[in-house]
């Protein structure tokens, strides 16, 4: 049985500050009084990603579906529990995982090879070199956007600009991308190019890629398993195996089976809402 690349073990998350939530003696004592007077931010998740799968994550606005994002790639810390990526405690600044965020974050002051390159900068403690420029264009030709390197941010369309972001979470070499509602911002054409497109960077590269987003169609379509996640608070009410067969492409949402899954999904949602 393949071993999980992501694993989340019994998270819970109140949002304390950063100097009390270093202090691990105080831990559970702080679990047990905050038990009594508040809301965690995340309560008992659990969840298992294996190498090459597609998960997306679904729920209602507020429910911790970025949150659990930002605890994967060690930006927080959980309260209790643990989270292991390639069986390591999760940390911040891996090198094997990339986060696309919603918004872009291009430095508009930087070309779009610059802002790519960044990473690189970063990791290397450098900010010139001809081989990080080959490799921020190996990324950007992944990401399908080739011929703009020497363009600023302003001079791109909000469908370009998401694939220079993406380009950027590919620069290291990462084998697991963590998107935060990638799509969300853009028009429903460009939007679907760039589910294809993320689909086909998948096959090539064999990425991990866990993914939230709003959108039923755009989960199911794109994903192998669909969590989907309840608030008040943030929990896992449980998910959808989606054995529909990949290559996929825009016809199969006419398929019974597409449709059969979007069902399910929005049957685990109404849970959620009613609880």
């Amino acid at each position: 049985m393949p071993v999980p690349v992501i694993e989340v073990k019994d998270v819970i998350l109140f949002f304390d500050s950063g100097r009390e939530r270093t202090r691990r003696a105080r831990v559970r004592e702080r679990v047990r009084a905050h038990s009594r007077v508040t809301t965690p931010e995340l309560s008992g998740v659990n969840l298992q990603i294996k190498e090459g799968e597609i998960v997306n994550l679904v729920g209602p606005s507020g429910c911790g579906k970025s949150t659990l994002l930002r605890l994967i790639c060690g930006v927080l810390t959980p309260t209790e529990g643990w989270i292991r990526v390639y069986g390591r405690k999760a940390v911040p600044g891996r090198s094997d995982l990339g986060f696309v965020p919603q918004d872009a974050l291009l430095f508009p002051w930087r070309t779009v090879l610059a802002n790519v390159r960044l990473p690189l900068e970063v990791k290397a403690g450098e900010k010139k070199g001809e081989e990080l420029n080959k490799k921020a264009r190996e990324a950007l030709r992944l990401a399908n956007l080739e011929g703009v390197e020497e363009k600023y941010p302003y001079q791109l369309s909000g469908g370009m600009k998401q694939r220079a972001a993406l380009a950027r979470g590919l620069v290291t070499g990462n084998r697991i991308l963590l998107l935060d509602e990638p799509f969300a911002a853009l028009d429903d054409i460009t939007r679907t190019q760039l589910q294809l497109e993320l689909l086909n960077l998948q096959a090539r590269m064999g990425s991990t890629i866990l993914l939230v987003t709003h959108n039923i169609f755009e989960a199911v379509f794109l994903s192998g398993r669909v969590v989907v996640m309840g608030e008040k608070p943030g929990r896992i009410l449980g998910e959808v195996v989606v054995d529909l067969d990949y290559p996929r492409n825009l016809r199969i949402m006419g398929t019974p089976g597409f449709s059969r899954k979007v069902g399910e999904v929005q049957a685990l949602l109404e849970k959620a809402w009613r609880d």
